[in-house]
Parts: structure tokens; C-alpha cells; sequence
């Protein structure tokens, strides 16, 4: 082997399951959508396509579960302690939150004439599961009760889940003139504890009205 050769890497991917069914948008219209679509048709049984980008967008649900979940077990991630975020960290009462930010996304989406899904529901759609809460569902599948929580404020669930899941919703709503006090409570707690302004995109109501 050569001084300049590098010696061959392994690599493995453990799947610990596979959703049932995905959402997608395009932003433009372009042939290669096709192509797309068959390859997304081969690995999931279910492929929602949506006409307006707003939709997939609005109804991303790991920000509004991720961010609730990790402030009221900051303490748990600032320490490192091991703890399963969606069963452990998870209880009636931060259901009762993450449906008033689901509630406020679907104003939003409503104000925009944009497709939406509840949140339970649309977890449920994506392991073809019936449960009638968040709280059972996480319970019951393997795949979010075994999730374990961050333990590191640099987590993806705070450092990106804020400024471009939460902060969004709350720029929009400001734009729409729609109210959004649970998303712009939980980003000042953010902003003031962290003494970060996690910035997201900003938006332009003509390309909006453009979009519609």
C-alpha cells in the first residue's frame, strides 16, 4: 500500500423502522420529479404529494416536539443524564403543549389555504398506527420510546429545531397577522436562557401571495 493510499473504510446503517407513508412538495416544476416520485413510491407505501411547499413545511413535526421536550428537560441535557426523550421526558402535559403549537401551525396553514394534518395524526399515518394521543403512541412504538434524548445544549433539536422550526412560525404569524403566543412564549424562554436571538428565515409577502 502506498504512503497515500488510505486503508478501506467500513460503514453500516442500522434501521430501527421505516414509516409507511412521506409528504412532499416541489417548489418548481421540473421533469425530474418523476423520477423522484418513482424512487419514493419503491421505498414508502404512501406518498403524499401537496401543491404548495407551505404544507410539507408547516407540518415538519420534529420541531414542534423536539422544542417543548427539550426545555422542560434542560436540566437533563445540560447534565448529560441518559433518559428516553419520548417516554421518560414525555407526559399528558407536554401533549397538552405541543397541541396548542399544532394548533397554531394550522391557523397558520389555514391562513395560507395550505393542506395540513394534526400532528397525531400524522405520526399515526406514518407507521399506519390508530392511537388516539401522542402520549400512547410514543408508548407503543419502539422506535419513539427508545429515542434517547439529547445531552448536549448543541443538539440539533435546540440549534436547528429553533431558529428554523419554531422562529419561522412565529415570523409568519406576524406577517399573516395570525396569533401565535405558545411558539413566541417558547421562543423568548429559548432566547432569554440561552441569550441567543436563534434567527430564522425571514419572509416576503409578495413572494407568499406569489406561492398561494
Amino acid at each position: 500500500m502506498f504512503d497515500n493510499e488510505k486503508p478501506e473504510q467500513s460503514a453500516s446503517l442500522l434501521f430501527t423502522g421505516l414509516k409507511s407513508s412521506i409528504e412532499i412538495a416541489y417548489a418548481i416544476n421540473s421533469d425530474a420529479h418523476e423520477g423522484t416520485n418513482r424512487f419514493l413510491s419503491s421505498a414508502y407505501s404512501n406518498v403524499l404529494n401537496y401543491d404548495m411547499v407551505f404544507a410539507t413545511s408547516l407540518m415538519a413535526p420534529n420541531p414542534i416536539i423536539h422544542a417543548p421536550l427539550c426545555l422542560l428537560n434542560m436540566t437533563r441535557i445540560e447534565s448529560g443524564s441518559e433518559y428516553y426523550m419520548l417516554s421518560d421526558g414525555f407526559t399528558e402535559r407536554t401533549e397538552q403543549l405541543v397541541r396548542h403549537i399544532d394548533g397554531e401551525r394550522h391557523n397558520l396553514a389555514n391562513a395560507l389555504k395550505s393542506p395540513y394534518i394534526p400532528i397525531t395524526a400524522q405520526l399515526n399515518g406514518f407507521w399506519g398506527s390508530h392511537y388516539l394521543t401522542l402520549t400512547e403512541l410514543f408508548k407503543n412504538n419502539p422506535v419513539y420510546s427508545s429515542l434517547i434524548g439529547p445531552k448536549d445544549i448543541r443538539h440539533r433539536f435546540i440549534q436547528e429545531d429553533i431558529p428554523y422550526g419554531i422562529a419561522p412560525l412565529v415570523a409568519l404569524g406576524n406577517l399573516l397577522g395570525v396569533p401565535t403566543p405558545t411558539c413566541e412564549a417558547l421562543l423568548t424562554i429559548y432566547r432569554d436562557y440561552f441569550g441567543d436571538p436563534f434567527e430564522g428565515p425571514s419572509f416576503d409577502k409578495a413572494v407568499i401571495d406569489q406561492l398561494q
